[in-house]
């Protein structure tokens, strides 16, 4: 699988919640007017929902279909492909700019490895911690 699969898989997931003027994303901030703000308050509730959210977004890397999901978990799974998305634009921006790369896609890993690596990995790796950065800049001081 290359780079540029793998992109076009997270951004067309990604497009879905943005598409029609974001009319999904927009849908499901609607309902949950109560999101947390700050950024302790969304790291409980991310955890509250992160072993569901986790196997919806094993489950996509496997079979490329997503169980029926609450708007909470909705708009957590978003959050990941946004972080995903992120990474790989980082990585493909990289490449253009220096014909190489220190971290590269193995053509031979297969789509379930490289998404579960990105939706479940990296999101607790990095991106978790990315996404309740941003709440953090947005806190008055």
């Amino acid at each position: 699988m290359t780079l540029r699969e793998v992109i076009e898989i997270i951004g067309s997931q990604k497009g879905i919640f943005e598409a029609d003027n974001a009319r999904v994303l927009k849908n499901l901030l609607e309902v949950l007017k109560d999101i947390p703000t700050t950024a302790p308050a969304r790291d409980t509730y991310e955890q509250t929902h992160v072993e569901p959210v986790t196997q919806a977004c094993i489950r996509f890397a496997e079979d490329g279909t997503w169980p029926v999901l609450p708007p909470e978990q909705q708009f957590l799974v978003y959050e990941r492909l946004k972080q995903a998305k992120h990474f790989l634009w980082t990585l493909e921006t990289y490449q253009a700019a220096h014909q190489d790369s220190p971290i590269a896609i193995d053509p031979r890993a297969g789509r379930p490895s490289i998404i579960s690596f990105l939706l479940v990995h990296y999101w607790g790796l990095v991106g978790r911690r990315l996404w309740l950065a941003e709440m953090t800049r947005q806190e008055p001081r």
